[in-house]
């Protein structure tokens, strides 16, 4: 799998362990609805720590949690993906 569709998949997998919307989060984190939006629907290259940095802030998770799961172990990144 590709790191951006892992780190799209890890954000909507914390919002539906929270209940919680996108917009929920844009409340939350300040992080623009569109950046979420892009992100959850796998249509972004890059994602910039600092916008993982609010997510994480506006989820209430540490980075290390947010990145502690299998999902971003090296060998289920695809190589086209770094």
């Amino acid at each position: 799998m590709e790191l951006v569709q892992i780190m799209g998949l890890r954000i909507t997998q914390l919002l539906e362990d929270r209940n919680m919307t996108q917009y929920g989060l844009f409340a939350c984190s300040g992080v623009p609805c569109s950046t979420i939006s892009v992100i959850c629907a796998y249509k972004v290259k890059d994602v910039k720590l600092s916008t993982v940095l609010n997510i994480c802030r506006g989820l209430n998770v540490r980075l290390t949690d947010f990145f502690n799961t299998e999902m971003f172990e090296f060998e289920n990144i695809s190589d086209n993906a770094v």
